[in-house]
């Protein structure tokens, strides 16, 4: 087969190569991680400036498999084919007339949906908190979904790391292969919560046929780049920057577990940032810093202690005695902002206050 014009797939000429590398890993491999038999793709070149062709003719490709329509002249089937087929196959609601990136979205509804019923309150509570939506007792009903459902539907920044959240839990283990490194980083080390019960992707792809644990997260990732691409550039960068930085901070997040104090005065230091930003999401923050190093449930009483005590230049001076940079709790910083709206007033006035008590 050869590539099919699509309009709908002719943007992904214009995304990055880390992108498109994602999107064509989401092809090749399984949820695992373990490679498709039988897939073409990862002989083609992902230099080539037609790369994008192999990556969408394979998506076109594999629809045409689950369509039972391999042999169009050649062609696979077109990506409104295939991502319709898909919605049929998972009982979305949808309007067979309505855009492709509606249909996408009712796509992301539909895997949001039949896993918010399956989420604990506190499950509930911490997704909410993540994407900055106001927590009350009534939103842990239909409110709290509504809210979301309406959020995805923007084009903010908020909506895109909603959507990357759904997008997660029908890629599984490919999920830092997506440049989502900042969304696991942001809301716990591997966003490992988001594959319990918003795994219900996961289960569905075990069950749909071989063919759909191929379109399904293609379509998925596809929406999410889409989403992506219509960011501002601007918008993309600061996305794109805090990837890079989450990528270095985790690694040495690994070695300051090595070191007690130094990890508690790291957790002091986020837990104000986040209290002054009023998104405090406790149990997110002691998974990010602690992990399962055990640190926390040994010192729990001397951790609410310090806490409950301490102010955010405490918090600074604190890190800083503990060997802890300057430009690295920048950086921190950043990455925790970084899918946030409208906070570049406290940005700066939180970047000020660090470089006084960092030098005083």
């Amino acid at each position: 087969m050869s590539y099919r014009a699509d309009t709908d797939l002719e943007f992904l000429a214009t995304i990055s190569k880390e992108d498109l590398k994602g999107l064509a890993r989401v092809i090749t491999h399984d949820n695992d991680g373990s490679e498709r038999l039988g897939q073409m793709l990862s002989q083609a070149n992902p230099n080539s400036k037609n790369y994008w062709k192999d990556v969408a003719e394979q998506i076109q490709t594999y629809g045409a498999n689950t369509v039972m329509t391999i042999f169009r002249f050649g062609h696979g089937v077109s990506y409104r084919e295939v991502l319709k087929d898909v919605c049929d196959k998972l009982d979305v609601n949808y309007e067979k007339s309505s855009s492709t990136s509606y249909i996408e979205k009712c796509l992301l509804d539909k895997i949001l949906n039949d896993a918010w019923f399956k989420l604990s309150d506190q499950e509930k509570k911490r997704l909410l908190i993540s994407v900055n939506i106001p927590y009350s007792p009534q939103m842990m009903t239909g409110a709290g979904l509504t809210a979301l459902s309406a959020l995805m539907s923007t084009g903010s920044i908020l909506a895109y790391r909603l959507t990357a959240m759904v997008v997660l839990s029908v890629t599984g283990a490919l999920a830092p292969l997506l440049g989502n490194t900042a969304l696991a980083f942001v809301i716990g080390r591997g966003a490992g919560w988001l594959l319990g019960p918003l795994g219900w992707g996961l289960t569905v792809l075990s069950i749909a046929g071989p063919a759909y644990r191929v379109t399904v997260p293609a379509c998925a990732t596809v929406a999410l780049l889409r989403k992506k691409y219509k960011l501002t550039p601007a918008e993309r960068l600061r996305l794109e920057k805090a990837d890079q930085l989450a990528k270095k901070l985790a690694d040495e997040l690994e070695k300051t577990r090595k070191n007690e104090n130094k990890c508690i005065a790291l957790y002091m230091y986020y837990y104000k940032i986040q209290e002054i930003r009023g998104r405090l999401e406790k149990d997110a923050i002691i998974q990010l810093v602690f992990g399962e190093s055990g640190i926390y449930d040994r010192n729990r009483d001397k951790i609410n202690r310090l806490v409950s005590n301490a102010s955010f230049c405490d918090s600074v001076q604190n890190a800083r005695d503990y060997g802890i940079s300057k430009q690295e709790l920048k950086d921190r910083l950043e990455v925790i902002i970084s899918f946030d709206e409208k906070v570049e007033h406290i940005e700066q006035e939180l970047l000020e206050e660090l470089n006084t008590c960092y030098d005083a």
